[in-house]
């Protein structure tokens, strides 16, 4: 099978160091390792639409529980989803549900030695690192089973890591939000390239419990709530609200 080289963007809103639903901030020395988005140097002279979505390659909806996995939501289950799905032209549920990649399988290559392995953060190094070794494994491949508590201790990894080495992240860079070009830049990688965009959030308060029938989330930030949380852009309409965008969460349709 032909190996597939993955590109992704990521947005990083905080240097806080936070967990609750599984996002770590990362410090200065932590962000440094991550390439800045290299592709700007070419201006936008492009044509962006108005509005762009990807949401007929995002999976059926899933739910990270009250687990710590929301990275590994954002990263396989969503984005590599999105990409593989992309690339192949696939959007029909009944593709779309057999073509999953697993939440679990990354996450837990890290967090199952801890002694609280379903709540236990990761960082994007860590889980792009491991993508990287061992690649991405679908849902309907085995192990089907996994979870934040499987012990990896009683799996040949190395079983399981000759048909996920095709799916491997290679590559991913870093927009900073402070870039002035940020919101344009999502959009061009959403629009032209077809390729959503990870997103990091913190001090979100009761913001994303308090998501009305409208979808719209409105950040209350929140000084004393550290809470880290990882979700997926999958595309933006200029006529909502001045300028939105489209983000796939992990908490259940």
């Amino acid at each position: 099978m032909k190996r597939i080289i993955i590109y992704l963007s990521i947005l990083l809103l905080s240097l806080e160091f936070s967990f609750s639903q599984g996002y770590k901030m990362m410090g200065d020395e932590e962000l440094n390792k991550i390439p800045l988005y290299s592709k700007q140097t070419y201006g936008f002279s492009d044509e962006i639409p108005s509005k762009y979505s990807l949401e007929k390659y995002v999976p059926p909806i899933g739910d990270q529980y009250n687990s710590g996995s929301c990275v590994g939501w954002a990263v396989s289950y969503y984005s590599m989803s999105i990409i593989y799905n992309s690339k192949f032209g696939i959007s029909s549920s009944a593709g779309k549900y057999a073509n999953r990649f697993d939440p679990w399988f990354l996450f837990n290559q890290i967090t199952y030695l801890e002694d609280d392995s379903c709540h236990e953060g990761v960082l994007w190094t860590e889980i792009f690192d491991v993508s990287d070794r061992i690649g991405n494994k679908k849902m309907l491949f085995n192990p089907i089973d996994i979870d934040c508590e499987t012990d990896w201790d009683n799996i040949r990894l190395k079983d399981v890591v000759n048909y996920t080495k095709p799916y491997r992240i290679t590559d991913y860079e870093q927009i900073p939000p402070k870039d002035a070009n940020s919101v344009e830049i999502i959009k061009k990688e959403i629009a032209n390239y077809n390729y959503p965009v990870l997103i990091g959030i913190s001090h979100y308060g009761e913001g994303l419990d308090k998501i009305g029938e409208n979808g719209i989330f409105k950040p209350n930030y929140d000084k004393e709530n550290y809470d880290g949380h990882a979700m997926t852009i999958v595309g933006y309409d200029d006529s909502i609200n001045g300028g939105s965008f489209r983000v796939v969460n992990s908490w259940g349709e």
